[in-house]
């Protein structure tokens, strides 16, 4: 887990859409992580910095990817974030909770693309029927977003900057069940 945008936060939680570091989307990260530990899986969520917020940030976080893929051998890559729009936008309620919805975002163009849609369609299968909702779509981007890297490399937009943080905890952690339910069909590899 790392953050190419580290600044990102939610304004009814930090009075603020972004901060100077590790903004919102960390702890929402960490909140994946710890989902991801609790069922047994070994998880690297990294804090490096990648500011500031522009262009160059995929490039920088690139770096961050790569000593993920190769010092820690991640066989999966979520690069957290969170997008930009009202807050009804990402709100639903899933399973009796109210959470801040995730899109699955696929980079184009990238070698890996076809795999990645892959592997994203198959986590919203697993979603829509264990977490009806909680999902938002996937959203094919303009941009590589890394996943030329590996065919196991998602971006994810947990919720908007009008969503409360808890909300975006509370929408990952059923996502780190998602992951879970999607491993186990494959034998936990």
């Amino acid at each position: 887990i790392y953050h190419t945008h580290n600044d990102e936060s939610y304004v009814p939680t930090q009075r603020t859409e972004a901060v100077e570091g590790k903004g919102g989307v960390h702890y929402v990260g960490d909140s994946l992580a710890d989902a991801l530990r609790s069922k047994g899986y070994r998880v690297v969520h990294d804090q490096t910095i990648h500011l500031p917020h522009d262009n160059g940030a995929y490039r920088r976080s690139r770096r961050t990817a790569l000593e993920l893929l190769r010092r820690h051998k991640a066989d999966l890559l979520f690069d957290v974030h969170r997008d930009a729009g009202p807050s009804y936008s990402y709100a639903r309620k899933v399973k009796g909770k109210w959470v801040a919805q995730v899109r699955l975002v696929v980079g184009s163009p990238s070698p890996n693309q076809k795999a990645v849609l892959g592997w994203a369609k198959e986590l919203k299968a697993v979603a829509d029927r264990e977490y009806p909702g909680l999902i938002k779509g996937i959203f094919i981007g303009r941009d590589a977003y890394n996943q030329d890297l590996s065919p196991r490399a998602l971006l994810l937009e947990v919720g908007t900057e009008q969503n409360a943080m808890p909300s975006a905890q509370r929408g990952v952690a059923m996502f780190a069940d998602v992951v879970d339910r999607w491993l186990a069909t494959r034998g936990g590899t």
